[in-house]
């Protein structure tokens, strides 16, 4: 018997009982509901390249004068025009999948038998959908960040020149450029800023939180047109909603506080259950829908371990403490754009084919015999009517 083995480890057979996830992907409730993921639901724009520009021609607001009986036709000025430019961003991942990691091995989560000649297709898919949802992360991310302004694209450690590149706060040092989202600075501030005066703050049980919500829709009429009926915001906010003295009182103070109280639903490619989170609609506020939202991502380059991946000192919310997003319900003020470029996925395709957005392909290579998967996107999520959304910082101003 080998030094150092058991004669139970020599001989005897783990029983496996099944294949079983640590950790579970942020999936992607909020791109889905408005219709922003890799596979986008509603709006689409697809440009040739990555480059693009929206043409701005806004509606008005002014009255048409009255005229004297036979007077000439008053001569209008034309209405002023402008532009704002659009960087999608590419993703471009591979990865490789060895026949030998695959050949003569037990299934994952199945207990061992004698060696075939047949291969581990559970640990093949595994593999594509881990690089998957690597990407459907980053769609989350610039959906999250695109109603607080935008986000970078930085150099990984900051080297200038290097070829790979991660999604970066707005602002961050280093950036290579910023997709500005165009959501201005006053939308972008605390409630004393944005509603004017002195607000009180929700972690407040006498904060008067309906006054400002209808402050709010005071400003989105004259600044926009559309009414504000989504808020988006973590559970560590959300939290003091529920003890507002004055939700309370309107909504009546002998029934519960919320009308109704609604697990978050959406389910995500390779998501196996919803956030955490839940949607809520409170008695003293009918017209809004509350998204309690918990999910978030790790930084940049952090190791794929578990403890690395669990550790709060990586841990960023998509929606941080204190802030709420406001937003109208789903529509076309935002919208996906898909880049393109030519794709040629292997030497056995006779010809490049032009790629809008997501696509996928296969490429065998071999010492060792292997199949590289490849999955490429060009596209992200913008705000059209950027004055349609608020993202506010509530609380601990």
């Amino acid at each position: 018997m080998p030094a150092g083995m058991s004669f139970d480890q020599m001989v005897r057979v783990p029983f496996i009982l099944r294949m079983i996830t640590r950790i579970h992907a942020p999936g992607n409730t909020m791109s889905q509901y408005y219709g922003l993921g890799i596979t986008p639901r509603g709006g689409t724009q697809q440009i040739i390249g990555n480059a693009g520009q929206y043409d701005i021609f806004d509606g008005t607001r002014s009255l048409s004068t009255f005229s004297a009986k036979g007077a000439p036709p008053t001569r209008l000025n034309r209405k002023q025009i402008g532009t704002v430019p659009i960087t999608v961003p590419r993703q471009y991942n591979s990865i490789g999948l060895e026949d030998d990691k695959m050949f003569g091995v037990r299934g994952l989560g199945q207990p061992f038998s004698q060696p075939t000649a047949t291969f581990n297709k559970a640990y093949f898919t595994r593999q594509i959908q881990y690089a998957k949802q690597r990407m459907n992360n980053t769609h989350e991310f610039m959906t999250a960040h695109m109603f607080r302004g935008g986000w970078t694209v930085v150099p990984y450690g900051s080297v200038a020149g290097s070829p790979l590149l991660f999604p970066g706060e707005l602002g961050a040092s280093g950036a290579i450029y910023t997709n500005s989202t165009q959501v201005p600075a006053s939308h972008r501030d605390d409630l004393d800023a944005v509603l004017g005066g002195t607000q009180t703050p929700w972690d407040d049980p006498q904060a008067n939180i309906i006054k400002q919500l209808m402050a709010l829709q005071v400003i989105a009429a004259r600044e926009n047109g559309r009414r504000i009926t989504d808020i988006w915001l973590n559970g560590n906010t959300a939290a003091y909603l529920f003890t507002n003295s004055v939700i309370q009182a309107v909504g009546g103070s002998v029934y519960k506080i919320f009308d109704t109280l609604n697990p978050a639903t959406e389910i995500g490619p390779n998501q196996e259950f919803p956030d955490t989170g839940v949607t809520v609609v409170f008695r003293g506020l009918p017209d809004y829908k509350f998204h309690i939202y918990n999910q978030g991502y790790v930084t940049p380059g952090t190791s794929e371990s578990f403890s690395a991946q669990t550790d709060t000192a990586n841990w960023n919310y998509f929606i941080p403490d204190d802030y709420a997003i406001f937003t109208p319900p789903p529509g076309d003020w935002c919208e996906m754009v898909q880049g393109s470029e030519p794709m040629q996925w292997n030497l056995l395709e006779r010809q490049s084919q032009v790629i809008f957005g997501f696509g996928m392909g296969t490429e065998r290579a071999i010492e060792p015999p292997r199949t590289d998967v490849k999955m490429l996107d060009n596209s992200a999520p913008v705000i059209t009517e950027p004055y349609a959304v608020y993202y506010i910082k509530v609380m601990n101003y």
